[in-house]
């Protein structure tokens, strides 16, 4: 019943990528570089488009431009 007055409604829900966000930023101990990625990733969670991509898969490509953007390489 909920999908589909939200489908009544005419929301676009996105599929959440912080989760994985957080798990891979263990691994990669870079505070600066999470704060990129996480920006990233807020801005990108509006795009429709992103959603024929797994959310693994995003959240690695976010990391890795946070350090790209601050020319940093991940150990």
């Amino acid at each position: 019943m909920e999908k589909k007055i939200v489908s009544i409604l005419g929301y676009n829900l996105l599929s959440p990528t912080i989760h994985f966000l957080y798990l891979y930023s263990r691994i990669l101990d870079d505070p600066k570089a999470l704060v990129v990625a996480e920006f990233l990733a807020d801005v990108v969670l509006f795009d429709i488009n992103s959603l024929k991509f797994r959310p693994s898969l995003l959240c690695s490509v976010y990391l890795f431009y946070g350090y790209l953007v601050l020319n940093i390489a991940p150990e």
